[in-house]
Formats: structure tokens, sequence, C-alpha cells
């Protein structure tokens, strides 16, 4: 299981937006297209996301979009777990 925590910023003055939800895009193989990567959407404020039935010992590479009244945002800088059976993992991705 893999649990992708996020963490957003207080807006500032400059760009007040209104956030609406994230998505969790993720891939056991980098060299597809990042429309092909498996995703999953969060909305509303929830901060956090649960990625269930990940294949064991297979390297999952995990990244994050969060998007608002304006829009989507960047993709976060993707990060790289290898799945172990019977642990969890948390990744913490900070954004604007």
């Amino acid at each position: 299981m893999v649990i992708a925590h996020l963490q957003k910023s207080n807006p500032t003055k400059i760009n007040i937006v209104c956030f609406q939800g994230y998505t969790v895009l993720y891939t056991t193989d980098m060299n597809l297209p990042i429309n092909r990567w498996q995703i999953q959407n969060v909305s509303g404020d929830n901060r956090m996301a649960t990625i269930r039935d990940l294949k064991p010992n297979a390297a999952y590479t995990v990244c994050v979009l969060a998007y608002s009244t304006y829009g989507q945002g960047p993709m976060s800088v993707p990060k790289e777990i290898i799945v172990k059976p019977g642990r969890r993992y948390f990744l913490l991705i900070s954004f604007v």
C-alpha cells in the first residue's frame, strides 16, 4: 500500500486561488506517456490518498498535479519507491 500525503502551503496575497483537489499519477513503466499512467483523483480539502493493489517488489514512480479554480498546476517532481510486501510508504509532496 502506498500513501501519498500532500501538504498545501498557505496562499500568498499575490497568488490566492481556490484549491479544489489533486490527481495522483503512478506507473511501473516510466517509458509510458503520462496519459497512460494510472490515476487517482482526490477532490476537496482531503490531503491524503491511498493507492492500493500495488505489485510487491515493483518500482513505482508517483507524482501529483493539484488543481484549482484557475485550472491544473504543474506536475510535482516524480518520486520512486520500490514496494516491499507488508510495508507502508509515505510520500510528502508540498505545493502552493
